[in-house]
């Protein structure tokens, strides 16, 4: 495969940054989706996500949109919290759970949370 002019040749279409947004977590998923914090399942992100906001105050849509977080990013802090939940079991039954501007900014450069903090995490997939 060569690179002409900026577009790879030998590619049906070109890469759309945009299908690696996580809009399409809004589907049902096929596997439980396990609470950030707690042993609730969902199936659906949107469904995880809404109650993480109203149960552990942690809003992770809103804090992706005010930190612009990409698709790396947003995985990296998924795996963090995972992380953290399992190094810390008490975090499962917070209520307000905050990250601080330093802390985002130190495990978003650290690519050990790309990796799965739990074995086939359906909210990953």
């Amino acid at each position: 495969m060569s690179i002409i002019s900026g577009q790879a040749s030998g590619l049906d279409s070109e890469y759309d940054p945009l299908e690696d947004a996580w809009d399409d977590w809004s589907e049902e998923a096929t596997e439980p989706i396990k609470c950030l914090f707690c042993a609730d399942t969902y199936t659906s992100a949107a469904l995880l996500f809404a109650h993480c906001a109203s149960t552990h105050g942690f809003d992770f849509v809103q804090l992706r949109k005010t930190y612009k977080w990409d698709f790396y990013q947003s995985i990296r802090t998924i795996n963090y919290i995972r992380r953290r939940v399992i190094d810390e079991p008490a975090l499962c039954e917070t209520t307000t759970f905050e990250l601080t501007p330093e802390t985002i900014a130190a495990y978003l450069q650290d690519d050990q949370y790309l990796a799965p903090a739990i074995e086939e995490d359906a909210l990953l997939y």
